[in-house]
């Protein structure tokens, strides 16, 4: 159960931030060194589904 509610609060954050505050972010986490590739490679995965979900409601294009 926690590990489901520290994703929604991660989805959350990224539903917040800017493009730009997101795209900062996944170059962090990306340059820091204690979490694992695996980590890494799931957060950046996560940054890049939200940056391209923004993009999509910024251009007024949804997909259904």
């Amino acid at each position: 159960m926690g590990k489901i509610k520290k994703v929604i609060s991660i989805i959350h954050s990224l539903g917040v931030m800017s493009i730009e505050q997101i795209e900062e972010a996944k170059i962090i986490i990306e340059q820091e060194e204690t979490f694992s590739e695996v980590q890494k490679i799931r957060f950046t995965s996560l940054c890049n589904w939200a940056i391209k979900t923004k993009r999509r409601y910024q251009s007024g294009k949804r997909e259904v």
